[in-house]
């Protein structure tokens, strides 16, 4: 008996973003409920005032959005503490991880700060000592700068989120050399892109991603389904790695 993928889904947004479509397909429907339709057994979901009002802001927000169901995994926002908006470092992981929060996400343009270590990196040296995984949207920062931070911060497990079909070029390389560097692939639909990524063994650096409720996920569930992969690496792509992440998450 072949047993059911048990999606865990990298790219969920709760809130209302200030440019969407109107209506935002699916906006009425409860998170959970959207994960059931779909089945997506579990995510990781982020809150848009993080991003667009404030981050101390968005995650309390977040954790409200979250608190009903355990399969809503919230990630909070975080940013370089210079200007004391938010705790110092070591202050920020204490409180995620008393709120039960495992994973962070940066927006670096948007919030206007640097990847580079004489701005972020006391940040990004803490997320690599306690293995927290940290979501960068790609639009939030050139490859140049993604290459740097992965540099200097090898430990560092980064999840690029909003990824496209002409960005292989980029990540192979990147792949191959930084073991901690992960893609979700809602946005990477190319002609066998799973499958190329698997024969150059980089499946492991794979993770399913759905957008909602922005965006339908028939897209990447049926990828992730339908792809000419072996059974691990499908059960890999589609939860197993995020899961995994997680788990060895110590904020």
């Amino acid at each position: 008996m072949v047993r059911p993928l048990e999606f865990f889904d990298a790219n969920v947004m709760a809130g209302r973003p200030r440019v969407a479509p109107d209506p935002i397909p699916w906006e009425s429907r409860p998170l959970a409920r959207l994960l059931d339709e779909f089945g997506i057994a579990e995510a990781l979901v982020r809150h848009v005032g993080g991003k667009e009002v404030d981050a101390n802001w968005g995650n309390e927000r977040v954790l409200a959005a979250t608190r009903e169901d355990a399969r809503l995994h919230p990630v909070w926002t975080a940013m370089p503490a210079g200007t004391g908006e938010v705790p110092p470092p070591d202050a920020f992981c204490d409180r995620m991880r008393q709120n039960g929060v495992r994973v962070a996400a940066v927006f670096p343009t948007s919030h206007n700060w640097s990847l580079a270590d004489w701005c972020a990196g006391p940040l990004m040296a803490e997320f690599e000592a306690r293995k927290v995984p940290v979501l960068l949207d790609q639009d939030e920062a050139g490859w140049p700068a993604i290459a740097a931070v992965l540099a200097a911060h090898p430990g560092l497990r980064l999840i690029l989120i909003g990824g496209t079909y002409r960005n292989s070029r980029f990540l192979y390389p990147l792949f191959a050399r930084h073991r901690h560097l992960y893609l979700e692939i809602s946005g990477w639909q190319q002609h066998r892109a799973l499958e190329s990524a698997a024969t150059t063994g980089h499946a492991g650096h794979l993770l399913f991603g759905s957008r909602l409720p922005l965006y339908t996920p028939g897209s990447a569930l049926a990828a992730v389904t339908y792809a000419d992969l072996s059974d691990a690496d499908r059960r890999r792509i589609a939860g197993g790695t995020l899961r995994r992440l997680i788990e060895e998450a110590q904020p």
